[in-house]
């Protein structure tokens, strides 16, 4: 995947998910694959299931998030990255902040949007 064969990576991840249907990561990283094709409504059972499987990934509340914002749910958006910043602030403050306060701009709730990028400042993103 990260050499940009996203579609073989798709392959191999299903191919896993054949021999071990619990395997977790393989579902998130079939699910960031699936982000990164643009194909955002199979990313987001792919992070549905690794959330099932792992329920403190971080890395899958951020990504479904991702997901949800190409797809304009903002809400679900905005209430994924606000979990990754949970869980892992450390590693998902900055980063989902920011996202957050996209999510806010774009649908006109600039006062809250001002609000999450003081604090993505905060954390570092900018």
């Amino acid at each position: 995947m990260y050499q940009g064969d996203v579609e073989d990576a798709v392959a191999a991840f299903d191919h896993a998910l054949s021999i071990n249907p619990n395997y977790f990561m393989a579902y998130h990283y079939r699910g960031r694959a699936y982000t990164e094709m643009g194909e955002h409504d199979k990313a987001i059972p792919d992070f549905d299931r690794d959330i099932a499987l792992d329920p403190n990934s971080a890395a899958s509340y951020y990504n479904r998030g991702i997901a949800y914002a190409a797809m304009d749910k903002y809400d679900k958006a905005i209430a994924d990255y606000s979990r990754a910043i949970e869980l892992d602030p450390d590693n998902y403050a900055d980063e989902s902040y920011r996202f957050i306060g996209d999510a806010y701009l774009f649908t006109g709730k600039h006062a809250k949007a001002i609000e999450s990028y003081d604090l993505a400042i905060d954390f570092g993103s900018y």
